[in-house]
């Protein structure tokens, strides 16, 4: 019995705002009856949830989540674009409330530190322009912080809003008491401190912008309409969501494709390179697939829709690049697992620092700027951002290259493979027969050979036929005779016989001849044993008893092969070739790509069993990846660590694949894993940078350093904040210029 697909729902999560809040609604998710596992997307503000089938109610997750104290809004189909658009719209909204705050905080740190001016009437205007500024600016974090507050939990809101506050709240009562001092006020402390960390939430947004712009290129090739013709011939004009499978759609020159289909009539060239990364245009002929997306660039063609919706090849390919980046790496555990206890205990850090000045014999004001410090320099964000950022931006550059990633985890596992292995038919090779060598007892013999071999294959429709009588066409000189053939017999696994003039031909192997007790002379049987030895299938010629010729042919490597090879050799990945071809015919490729480790002559599933031998034998932490093509390669692509499929493959090793290479280029093997690299390495850079500005800026707003004349106020602290997670991003979207 067939066993039921786990269920798989989709949520946009309002109020996330840090590392914490992540595992804030994880938790709650967890809770809920029949949900299996939880990924929460903090730069998306996605979730994620694979559950039991039929065993959750998505009102009752979304009601989970909205317990927890954010909102939650099921997404049962994703609109990409309205996604993308959502995300402008919040940046929009950052940069207004952002100016405004900004516009109130300037004269507050004017009136203070510019003009020095302590009156009466100038402390009221900085105190009620610090309260505007914090109504302003501030509203995020306090509505999230009651949210987490009532709730019962903590998360980056309530650090920044106990902060801001603390000092507000301190500042009023100091100027509204008899007798106050100058220096008990910190106004500007709190003004300026939500409008740094606003400008770090707004900086945030750009670089998520900036970092989807690949998928929002994607997505402005789409069209909006299409011209459908009916069955009298008369077109007219719908709206791309109202196509059909099965429509007629025109599609003229300069038009793109608003549908995935087979051409009907006419051919046309389509530039491909939202699929495959290629500038130069495909030429299509009648009855080829064309690509939703793709731009008609010569001639006016009719296509019968195949795909239509958001099952085209371009919203498939975007809603991948959306689900690798809503995933979670496996090194995201770490940040995930420190901001958990993070707030808390920073919060307790605080409160430490306070009391310990206050012991020390500082006065109120100093253990309370310093305690506000500590809250406002420790929040998780940069570590929140450390991974998510990287994979959202790697992502986007592997699309912008053709090689498409399903899943963060797949993109952090491509930079830990040190092995890869390879299917020799359609991977390693073009997949297609091709006559290396015709040869004969002479000039003459060698003639008619060709004419038998071009006179009974025409009619085959097999792959090694097709080669045969392409360079037999070919290699004919002038003059050769035209032969007619009868009574065709194809002779299972050996070759085809015909009489020609009653005489009987054959075209087949050694094994044929033997039979038919055709000897073939010395000269062409050494030479057949020479090009066997060497990996090609031989085929013999006879007519009337006598051997004229042989044929030899072999599936020539790819020519972007070997490089790809001598790269990941420079990357210090070891290959390997899996095929289920013969020996013989592996072993040369193998040879001629410098490919030491050949295993051939396998079936699907012994390829299953040498897949995870290898993944046994290798180092812990060095992966095994799979490149493959077919069908026949789909359980291995899907046991490997990483399981790479060519664009150019079937939909089943494709479906089976983490990543997916469009451009079916070979030379996208090693660029994939150098992705894979440099998106690991961003995430370790990261991770270090916000582990250290926390180790270095603790201290400092602790006043632990002040003998030093080193210490970090309560605003500052705010800007410091705000700069990790601007570095953090910054040094993510280096990722960017990958492969440029």
């Amino acid at each position: 019995m067939e066993q039921a697909r786990e269920q798989e729902l989709a949520f946009e999560i309002e109020g996330m705002r840090c590392a914490a809040c992540v595992g804030n609604v994880e938790r709650a998710l967890a809770r809920v009856p029949g949900v299996r596992a939880a990924n929460v997307n903090l730069t998306l503000k996605r979730a994620v949830v694979k559950a039991e089938p039929g065993g959750a109610d998505p009102e009752a997750i979304a009601a989970a989540v909205r317990e927890a104290g954010y909102g939650a809004k099921p997404l049962v189909v994703l609109d990409l674009a309205r996604a993308l658009e959502d995300d402008e719209g919040e940046a929009r909204r950052e940069k207004i409330e952002l100016a405004l705050a900004a516009l109130c905080a300037i004269p507050v740190l004017v009136l203070d530190h510019v003009l020095h001016a302590h009156s009466s009437a100038a402390l009221g205007a900085e105190a009620v322009l610090a309260t505007l500024t914090v109504a302003l600016a501030g509203r995020p974090f306090l509505a999230g912080a009651a949210r987490a507050l009532r709730h019962a939990s903590a998360n980056m809101d309530v650090l920044v809003a106990a902060g801001v506050v603390t000092a507000l709240g301190w500042s009023w009562l100091a100027l509204l008491s008899p007798g106050f001092h100058v220096a008990d006020l910190s106004f500007e402390a709190a003004a300026l401190l939500v409008v740094f960390v606003r400008t770090g939430k707004w900086l945030e947004g750009q670089a998520r912008s900036r970092a989807r712009s690949a998928l929002r290129a994607l997505l402005g090739r789409e069209a909006t309409t299409a011209l459908v013709r009916d069955a009298s011939g008369a077109t007219r004009e719908v709206a791309r969501g109202e196509l059909k499978p099965g429509d007629e759609i025109v599609v003229r020159t300069g038009e793109t494709a608003a549908a995935d289909g087979t051409i009907l009539e006419g051919s046309s060239a389509f530039d491909e390179s939202f699929l495959t990364g290629e500038s130069i245009p495909r030429e299509r002929p009648p009855g080829d697939l064309v690509p939703g997306g793709a731009v008609n660039v010569s001639r006016v063609v009719v296509l019968r829709a195949t795909r239509t919706g958001e099952e085209t090849a371009l919203r498939r390919v975007a809603r991948l690049v959306l689900d690798a980046q809503a995933n979670k790496a496996p090194i995201q555990r770490f940040a995930d697992a420190v901001a958990r206890v993070f707030v808390p205990a920073v919060i307790a850090l605080a409160l430490a620092t306070g009391l310990g000045w206050l012991a020390y014999g500082e006065t109120g004001p100093v253990a309370l700027a310093r305690a506000v410090a500590v809250l406002v320099v420790a929040c998780p964000c940069a570590l929140g951002l450390a991974t998510p950022i990287a994979v959202l931006v790697g992502s986007g550059a592997g699309l912008r290259l053709g090689i498409l990633v399903r899943s963060a985890p797949a993109l952090e596992s491509l930079g830990r493979v040190r092995k890869v292995l390879f299917d020799k038919t359609g991977t390693l090779t073009r997949g297609k027969p091709v006559v290396i060598e015709a040869s004969g007892r002479d000039e003459a013999s060698l003639a008619l050979g060709l004419s038998v071999l071009l006179s009974l294959e025409e009619r085959s429709t097999h792959p090694l036929a097709r080669a045969l009588v392409l360079h037999a066409r070919s290699a004919r000189k002038d003059g050769s005779p035209e032969l007619s053939s009868l009574d065709h017999e194809e002779l299972a696994g050996s070759g085809v016989r015909a009489t020609i003039d009653g005489k009987e031909a054959l075209v087949g192997k050694r094994e044929l001849f033997s039979q038919r007790n055709v000897s073939i002379p010395e000269s062409l049987d050494l030479r057949a044993s020479e090009l066997e030895s060497e990996g090609a299938t031989v085929v013999h010629v006879s007519l009337g008893g006598e051997a004229l010729a042989l044929a030899a042919l072999r599936d020539e490597p790819r020519p972007e092969a070997r490089e790809a090879i001598e790269r990941l050799r420079a990357l210090g990945v070891r290959t390997a070739v899996l095929s289920g071809d013969r020996e013989p015919a592996v072993a040369a490729i193998a040879r001629a790509l410098g490919i030491d480790q050949v295993r051939a002559g396998l079936s699907p599933e012994e390829k299953l069993g040498a897949v995870a031998h290898e993944k046994a034998r290798s180092p812990e932490g060095e992966l095994v990846a799979m490149v493959g093509d077919g069908i026949n390669d789909a359980p291995a692509l899907a046991r490997a660590d990483v399981g790479i499929a060519l664009g150019g493959g079937t939909d089943v090793a494709k479906e089976a694949g983490d990543v997916v290479l469009t451009r079916d280029d070979l030379l996208d093997v090693p660029r994939s894993l150098e992705l894979g690299r440099a998106t690991l390495a961003k995430v370790r850079q990261n991770l270090f940078l916000a582990v250290v500005y926390n180790l270095v800026g603790l201290p400092l707003a602790a006043g632990l350093l002040r003998r030093f004349g080193l210490e970090l106020g309560p605003a500052f602290a705010g800007l410091a904040m705000s700069l990790s997670s601007a570095s953090v991003v910054v040094n993510a979207l280096r990722l960017s210029r990958f492969g440029k």
